[in-house]
């Protein structure tokens, strides 16, 4: 074999590698929800939060048929933040209940409810993906609102 055919063949072999890591990685960081990684029904309960605060004793379950039933969760209309983001303008009040949740096109959570909408964004994952293990509701008073699942992971 010549030496020009075997640069040739190395050539297409580190091509076809690259090509295989970079399908592996968006792969690996656009989930389309939390299903891809946890089991369902989800459940999320509120992490550490500061005792007195609302969401304290705050649930959701999301069911994979679209349904979410939600304790003392906080809800209100989509806003804008201050840095152009969408945000929830929470009234001070909590709604217990059922709901329907979809992923928008942003990849948030929303959760829509009689009272109002919730809007989730999970944590950045390890290697530019995302983990829905550890979300946060996107409050437009920029209250930090954090959740962790209770569910296992796939």
């Amino acid at each position: 074999m010549s030496k020009r055919l075997m640069w040739v063949l190395v050539a297409i072999a580190l091509s076809v590698s690259a090509a295989v890591i970079a399908v592996i990685m968006i792969v690996g960081s656009t989930r389309s929800g939390p299903g891809e990684q946890l089991v369902f029904p989800i459940r999320w309960t509120a992490a550490t939060p500061e005792q007195g605060v609302p969401w304290e004793k705050s649930t959701i379950e999301l069911r994979e048929d679209g349904w979410a039933r939600v304790a003392d969760l906080l809800v209100g209309e989509v806003g804008e933040g201050e840095a152009g983001d969408r945000c929830v303008a929470v009234d001070p009040t909590t709604f217990s209940g059922t709901g329907r949740w979809a992923m928008d096109a942003d990849g948030h959570l929303r959760i829509d409810t009689d009272a109002g909408v919730a809007l989730f964004a999970p944590w950045p994952g390890r290697f530019d993906g995302v983990d829905w293990g550890s979300i946060h509701e996107e409050l437009c008073d920029g209250s930090p609102a954090d959740f962790a699942a209770r569910t296992p992971s796939r």
